[in-house]
């Protein structure tokens, strides 16, 4: 059985301040001292002191550079003869002065752990080819900061942190593989939550818990996970389901039991973005542990100690059945004051993840990324050889980075079928619409392509906006005039086709000057050269009046017979000599 809070706390307390390793003056007067850590908290220390005389308009506390900001501070506790016992180290922040006549001017100094260098600042950056647990362990090595990272076991990919804090991102990510962060003394730890470990302290009822309230709560629990994903290869779901329900060690309710109080649930996320079933079960006992570590949520105060930490496990005794156990604490909270100092665990986890707060997106990716809102500004970069096969073209994102944030994107077509479809792919380096499906910056979709000044329409638009085409990069053309209701079709070359309604007719003319028009007065063939009409059975001319055919020289060759009748008269003619032959010539 672990110590209890009590043990080594006899004698005087004592707090022990100290800033950049040296303690402080004694003749400053610490009022009270105010620490927390926590799952996904930044550690926060406040440090109230008696600040000066109003009457002389003197404020040494405040203006001393004892307190200066970006100064190394710790806060420890004493009993007895005993050795400090650290409960927060970090570096000042900031200074604030409180003055009311009834209690006189207060120096509330404010530390958090260095580590806060990830919050506030949002920012956009590019993760190539790296794994979870890689993204991790660099943006903390970015910040300076040691650190306890568990590798995690997706793979390698590119991700995109868009407009949130390094804090959030790697909150999120690290939830997303069912790990926790924690920070203490500068160092961040990112791993499972600990819940099977030794307690580091018994509480027992009756001889050193001060104050306990616990609850439990069914309605946050589910029976099961289950994770849907689209794989665009076989175009069908992927599914990964989470097993079965984590136990717990505290109270005498099991997670499984617990969950089927109101009805047995199914905690489901979707995600447009390609995931394998593996990555997806992963996620999906995210959510069990989360929801089991949510069902019995509570808090216990005792005499204070450093031996409490976040990600550990605090053992309760005399509380019957239902609430004595090994509890999880997911928070502390230390308060020194008046000569006492108490301390306060947070058993449990909230149910809600980081990804479902409204500062990263409030769910929009189930959790699965910071969110990219809107449409996006691209640049073609890559037609061809996607590395995954999936048909995509890679796009530079020019505003996600510096340098830009290439991507693999699918490209939307109008009509995209088997071996069927309109297909107009953009040029390299032309300008692209981007947007995301599910805001999931890693499910980027090409909707459109923009002209711009630099790439100009093939057609001044007007007003009127009458004239419509498609113009190919070699200039072969489809041209629509809706006002004279003309289509004409054209090449390079000369070669074009043209249908009007306005002239009535239709033109087909080549680069050689040949024309045929076909128009209200009928048919017209005008040749440059000459006009070979040939085929492998019969050729049949026929006209309902007139059929005239003229040359310089007229010749018809029969290899078999020849016929040539009037049904009212015929008549065989020549200018100069006419003549008739054949083996027997019979005139009637």
């Amino acid at each position: 059985m672990a110590d209890s809070p009590r043990t080594g706390a006899e004698g005087v307390f004592g707090l022990q301040v100290k800033t950049d390793g040296a303690a402080i003056p004694d003749f400053y007067q610490v009022i009270s001292a105010h620490a927390e850590e926590g799952v996904g908290q930044m550690p926060e220390a406040v440090l109230r002191l008696a600040a000066g005389d109003v009457a002389e308009g003197e404020f040494p506390e405040a203006d001393s550079s004892v307190f200066e900001e970006g100064k190394a501070i710790t806060i420890a506790g004493s009993y007895g003869d005993g050795g400090a016992l650290t409960f927060f180290e970090g570096v000042i922040v900031g200074k604030r002065m409180r003055i009311t006549m009834s209690r006189g001017p207060v120096l509330e100094v404010i530390a958090r752990d260095k580590a806060v260098a990830m919050m506030r600042v949002k920012k956009t950056t590019l993760f190539q080819q790296q794994k979870d647990s890689d993204v991790i362990n660099a943006i903390l090595s970015d910040h300076g900061l040691t650190t306890d990272v568990t590798a995690t076991q997706d793979v390698a990919r590119d991700q995109i942190q868009h407009d949130m804090t390094d804090w959030d991102f790697l909150r999120s990510v690290a939830e997303r593989n069912g790990q926790i962060v924690y920070v203490a003394a500068g160092k961040v730890h990112v791993g499972t939550p600990d819940t099977s470990g030794d307690p580091v302290l018994t509480c027992t009822l009756g001889d050193d818990i001060l104050e306990f309230d616990a609850r439990i709560d069914a309605q946050f629990l589910a029976s099961t996970a289950k994770g849907r994903a689209w794989d665009s290869k076989t175009q069908e779901t992927v599914e990964g389901v989470g097993g079965a329900l984590p136990s717990s060690t505290w109270g005498n309710v099991t997670p499984s039991n617990l969950a089927k109080t109101v009805v047995e649930r199914e905690l489901a996320f979707a995600t447009s973005r390609e995931l394998a079933a593996a990555e997806l079960k992963t996620m999906s006992d995210a959510r069990l542990t989360r929801s089991v570590l949510s069902g019995i949520q509570g808090r216990c105060r005792f005499q204070g100690s450093n031996k409490a930490q976040a990600n550990s496990v605090l053992e309760l005794k005399n509380l019957g059945k239902r609430y004595e156990g090994k509890a999880y604490i997911s928070a502390v909270t230390h308060k020194a004051e008046k000569g006492q100092w108490e301390t306060t665990a947070t058993l449990g986890l909230p149910e809600t993840f980081v990804a479902d707060g409204p500062s990263v997106g409030g769910g929009v990716t189930q959790g699965l990324a910071s969110p990219i809102h809107g449409l996006h500004i691209g640049k073609v970069q890559q037609l061809a050889e996607d590395p995954d096969g999936l048909l995509r073209i890679k796009v530079l994102l020019p505003l996600i980075t510096a340098e830009g944030a290439p991507v693999w994107a699918r490209y939307a077509q109008p009509y995209a079928s088997n071996n069927a479809g309109i297909q107009f792919m953009p040029e390299i380096d032309d300008e692209v619409l981007v947007a995301f499906l599910n805001a999931d910056p890693h499910a980027p979709v090409v909707i459109g392509s923009l002209h711009s000044a630099t790439a100009a329409q093939p057609n001044a638009p007007t007003d009127d906006n009458f004239i419509k085409s498609i113009v190919t990069r070699e200039d072969m053309k489809i041209l629509f005039d809706e006002e004279k209701k003309i289509i004409t079709v054209s090449t390079p070359g000369g070669h074009s086709v043209v249908m009007d309604d306005d002239a009535a007719e239709v033109k087909i003319s080549d680069s050689n000057g040949n024309t045929i028009t076909m128009g209200s007065s009928g048919i017209k063939i005008d040749s440059a050269g000459s006009i070979e009409v040939t085929a492998a059975s019969t050729v049949d001319i026929g006209a309902g009046s007139d059929a005239t055919i003229s040359g310089v020289n007229v010749t018809c060759d029969a290899s078999a017979s020849f016929k040539g009748s009037g049904g009212a008269s015929a008549a065989l003619e020549g200018g100069g000599e006419a003549k008739v032959t054949g083996g027997v010539v019979m005139i009637n």
